[in-house]
């Protein structure tokens, strides 16, 4: 970004060291590199190649270890269920274990992915501060004051997702169990005559586990407000 400012600027506020195109300057003096037209305006075209070219293998790489780390979950999640005590699965509600199995396992994918994410971005925002410390201490150290409590408030609103999201669990799972257990046992209920006893019964989580989505939501749209601010 500041090589194209550099660019559309044409070096204007270059002799300023303590200015961002006076940082631009020095960086191209220590890569050897002449501050004219043509070698900053390739060398652009090239960062910009180097970036795309990052973020292509990054997302690639990213996709490649969330499905194998899904896969990997889901194989031993499912054969410890089959390899587990008999005296303990004969107790188990099927639709619990299913839902462990599929849902949950992609949802635990997602959040050590999340994790991977956020050390990366923590080591982009640990250079990014280390060149704005170099530019300008006063203005890092004000943009700190104002960013630190940012930062605690979002750390409290995904500290307030991950504890909805472990509820959600819990509501997911019952919701599972009981649809799993009543499509097993139709003849049964179809004997009872008394099927909207089971409706009701099978979707005694669905109050519960909207709202709960719906909290999550609410905190995803004010950490997102935050960022865009």
């Amino acid at each position: 970004m500041l090589l194209l400012v550099y660019v559309f600027t044409g070096g204007s506020d270059a002799n300023t060291s303590a200015s961002m195109m006076g940082f631009v300057g020095k960086a191209l003096q220590f890569l050897n590199i002449s501050a004219n037209f043509n070698n900053i305006y390739y060398l652009l075209l090239a960062l910009l190649f180097v970036r795309m070219l990052l973020v292509f293998f990054y997302t690639v790489t990213d996709g490649y270890l969330e499905a194998n780390l899904r896969r990997r979950i889901q194989e031993r999640g499912f054969a410890s269920i089959l390899h587990g005590d008999w005296e303990f699965l004969r107790n188990i509600r099927v639709g619990e274990r299913v839902g462990a199995v599929t849902q949950e396992v992609t949802n635990a994918a997602l959040y050590i992915m999340s994790t991977v994410r956020a050390l990366y971005s923590l080591v982009t925002t640990i250079v990014l501060v280390t060149m704005a410390m170099i530019v300008s201490l006063q203005v890092t150290l004000l943009l700190a004051v104002v960013g630190i409590p940012t930062i605690l408030l979002l750390k409290y609103l995904f500290g307030l997702q991950g504890r909805i999201a472990e509820k959600l669990v819990g509501e997911r799972q019952g919701f599972y169990a009981d649809v799993t257990e009543r499509i097993h046992g139709l003849f049964q209920i179809k004997v009872e005559a008394d099927v909207n006893r089971h409706v009701s019964k099978g979707l005694k989580h669905q109050d519960r586990l909207t709202w709960l989505e719906l909290r999550w939501w609410y905190a995803r749209a004010f950490i997102y407000g935050y960022l865009r601010v």
